[in-house]
């Protein structure tokens, strides 16, 4: 059984071995094909540009051909007279007649025979000049910056009504009578007034019932939020 199974395996990597090579030798020849056909499609690539090129070359000096031809045909047309003007003449040296010559001298002779006048020049008044330093220069008007003061916000106070913390205290009045109160008899009013004649205090109910231990009669309540600039701050209650 030994012999048996090194035989099979013996056989097995020499039959992949065998695979391996031949699998390298397809992959190698592959390569090759590619590498052959890259090499053939650069070439071909550098006759089409060879080609373009010698075109463009030779349709380049067909046009300066051509266009040297035409001008040597234009300047065969041109008429004999305009290759006349195109010479420069040297200009011709005028000779003055004697005839102008003599008058010239005479006129000299005229003018040197005949009194010369001289005349004076006017004497013109001299402004004298003020040096420099003298001038006096105007003062610079010096503009003052306009200082502008800030805007300062006024805090606003406002004191309002507060219903729902008087009927509270009413009814906590009305549920915890004094003895005074059941005795002598009471009513509650609300009354805006008393803010000016007793203090405030925040509300509790124990506080309530402190101030009408010793109430009867009539009993005014009344009661008003605090606010500073928009923002409530506090609850004020009155019991006179």
């Amino acid at each position: 059984m030994n012999r048996k199974r090194k035989f099979i395996i013996v056989s097995v990597i020499l039959i992949l071995i065998i695979m391996i090579g031949i699998i390298y030798k397809i992959k190698f020849a592959n390569t090759k094909e590619k590498n052959n056909n890259i090499e053939v499609s650069k070439k071909e690539t550098v006759e089409i540009k060879n080609e373009i090129l010698t075109k463009n070359m030779i349709q380049e000096s067909v046009v300066v051909e051509s266009n040297t031809i035409t001008e040597n045909k234009i300047v065969e047309e041109l008429p004999k007279e305009e290759k006349i003007n195109e010479i420069v003449e040297t200009p011709k040296t005028t000779e003055i007649p004697k005839q102008e010559i003599k008058t010239t001298v005479q006129t000299q002779e005229t003018i040197s025979k005949q009194e010369v006048v001289i005349e004076k020049p006017a004497v013109q008044p001299v402004t004298p000049t003020v040096p420099e330093e003298s001038k006096v220069e105007e003062p610079s008007v010096v503009t003052e910056p306009v200082v502008t003061q800030p805007v300062v916000n006024t805090p606003t106070e406002e004191y309002r009504y507060n219903d729902s913390m008087t009927q509270t205290m009413i009814a906590i009045i009305n549920s915890n009578p004094s003895e005074f109160m059941k005795t002598d008899g009471f009513s509650v009013v609300v009354d805006s007034s008393i803010t000016s004649l007793t203090n405030q205090f925040t509300f509790t109910e124990e506080r309530v019932k402190n101030k009408i231990a010793f109430k009867a009669g009539t009993i005014r309540v009344y009661a008003q939020d605090y606010y500073y600039n928009g923002e409530l701050l506090f609850t004020e209650c009155y019991i006179f």
